[in-house]
């Protein structure tokens, strides 16, 4: 096997945790057409989990840079992209990047000057369906009736009375998620009539109409969970990429035994918090049927996609006994969670690695070896780490001398060729087994 060459070229914006990584090697014979600056906007609990998998397979084979967060979550997430970081940098990144993947609230103008002249996509899901999914999925304390196998009326009368008590994240995870994720709390804050107008309170239709026609002149495109495949259809035309590149498996998938059921009369007093939700649905299934019908055979392609996804999980699914190391690698990736795939990115980088590798994967149980031993070869033992805990503001980056490092990230830098004070090398060859 090919030894995986990882180039770092990573940045880290004073006390915020972003940084990128350069990584893998370019994908041979890629179309020289296809767009490589993506910005995704990652929604909640609407299959954004499955379209981010795809975008970081396509980013890492070839080598684009991705802007990461140091949680492996959120770039700012509720709050403002790309999260906490100096004033001096706002707006004005050390570099520019190729992919924007993991969950961030979308700022056009503040996302543009990380990843100029980038494509902007989101997905979003039916909003009654999007909520009871939050409430299944998110952990509710003093509200939730976990013995109860339905949403009562007491329990969503219990959820309204502590609303503004909950955690920020809890609150903008179930109210109008989707609407906060695209920017609309900060649109109505700035546009709106009332100061503290938000998201999951918003009333003022013709507020919405305008956000949402300012909205959709920003996204190439829209998906919609429902009809994923004929959404990555039109995605895949939009970014000039081979259907093959987004054939998926589905991650992330809630398949919890106690999931809990919403009685009609639940359903109705949630639709009317939902209205925001509801009309950015309505406004994305309209544009999603339009661009499908645009799309030249446009029925043949969702076909020959339906084929690709087949193959694909036909293939993952087999032993692995019966699979080629290449293979087994690839569907690992193929089944990998947004924190797990962000922590390889950043084992493959040797910096801000993060434990443990080994989190929850839709195809494989355990990272295949090759993987397993780039992660511990890249990032300090657990032992280690407890003996001294990670500390962030090491790696802040210096103009005028190298972060200061652990004792045992000086003495794996240095054996990987950088200087004995720990700086970096320029290129870091890490072997395969």
């Amino acid at each position: 096997m090919a030894l995986w060459r990882v180039c770092v070229t990573w940045f880290l914006l004073l006390g915020g945790g972003v940084f990128s990584a350069t990584l893998g090697e370019g994908s041979a014979g890629s179309p020289t057409d296809e767009v490589r600056r993506v910005v995704l906007v990652k929604t909640h609990k609407t299959g954004s989990s499955t379209l981010a998998n795809i975008l970081f397979r396509f980013g890492e084979a070839r080598n684009l840079s991705f802007v990461l967060p140091d949680d492996d979550i959120r770039l700012g997430w509720p709050g403002r992209f790309p999260g906490r970081f100096s004033e001096k940098l706002y707006g004005r990144p050390v570099s520019e990047f190729d992919m924007v993947v993991n969950h961030a609230v979308f700022n056009f103008e503040v996302m543009s000057r990380f990843v100029p002249n980038a494509r902007f996509i989101s997905v979003v899901r039916q909003p009654l369906s999007q909520f009871l999914s939050a409430w299944n999925f998110f952990s509710f304390k003093g509200v939730k009736n976990m013995s109860s196998p339905v949403f009562s009326e007491d329990e969503f009368r219990a959820l309204l009375a502590k609303r503004h008590d909950l955690p920020r994240t809890t609150q903008y995870r179930i109210f109008n998620s989707q609407s906060h994720t695209l920017g609309f709390t900060h649109y109505s804050h700035t546009y709106g009539n009332a100061a503290n107008q938000t998201a999951a309170s918003a009333s003022d239709r013709t507020l919405v109409q305008r956000w949402m026609d300012d909205l959709f002149s920003k996204l190439s495109c829209v998906l919609v969970i429902e009809r994923f495949d004929e959404s990555l259809v039109v995605m895949a035309h939009a970014l000039a990429w081979r259907l093959e590149d987004v054939a998926y498996i589905p991650i992330n998938v809630n398949r919890r035994r106690h999931r809990k059921i919403m009685p009609p009369s639940v359903k109705r007093g949630a639709l009317e918090l939902l209205t925001t939700d509801s009309q950015l649905y309505d406004r994305a299934t309209q544009l999603l049927e339009a661009q499908f019908h645009a799309v030249p055979g446009g029925e043949q392609r969702l076909e020959l996609l339906q084929r690709h996804v087949t193959a694909l999980r036909s293939s993952c699914s087999r032993s692995t006994a019966n699979r080629s190391r290449e293979e087994t690698d690839f569907c690992w990736r193929c089944g990998a969670m947004q924190t797990t795939y962000t922590k390889l990115l950043k084992a493959k980088a040797g910096v801000l690695c993060s434990w443990p590798l080994r989190s929850y994967n839709e195809v494989e149980a355990r990272p295949p070896p090759e993987i397993d031993e780039l992660f511990h070869r890249a990032c300090i033992s657990p032992v280690e780490r407890r003996r001294a805990p990670f500390d962030k503001e090491q790696h802040l980056p210096s103009n005028t001398r190298p972060p200061a490092l652990s004792r045992m990230d000086r003495r794996r830098r240095y054996a990987d060729g950088g200087d004995r004070h720990g700086a970096a090398p320029a290129r870091m060859t890490v072997p395969s087994r």
